[in-house]
């Protein structure tokens, strides 16, 4: 093997570790972000004591009864467009994709 064939490689060898840690980063915020947003319930939940307990229910506290309810049985998921999921099973997705390629890759090279 060549220097520059050495190189080359060391080279693609560090671009993919480089954009396997930025898909790591970017995935850890995606699953992040959904277990944040329905914490919101909660915040919605408290500020409905609140206003309830100081003057009766009106319209606009039923309403935000409903919202923070409706919060609560609709867990936020974000979706690619409605193909898949961006968690951690994506990651999974991914590497099991990348294997089958990769076997079928050395099976025909033989």
């Amino acid at each position: 093997m060549a220097v520059h064939e050495k190189w080359n490689l060391i080279i693609q060898i560090t671009w993919l570790i480089y954009q396997l840690c930025q898909n790591l980063v970017v995935l850890r915020i995606w699953t992040s972000l959904p277990i944040e947003a329905n914490k919101s319930v909660i915040i919605l939940h408290d500020i409905w004591n609140k206003y309830a307990e100081k003057r009766g229910i009106d319209k606009r506290l039923l309403y935000l009864q409903f919202i923070s309810m409706r919060f609560l049985t609709c867990k936020l998921k974000f979706t690619a467009y409605g193909f898949f999921p961006l968690d951690w099973t994506f990651l999974h997705t991914i590497i099991a994709s990348a294997t089958t390629y990769i076997i079928i890759l050395v099976q025909l090279k033989k």
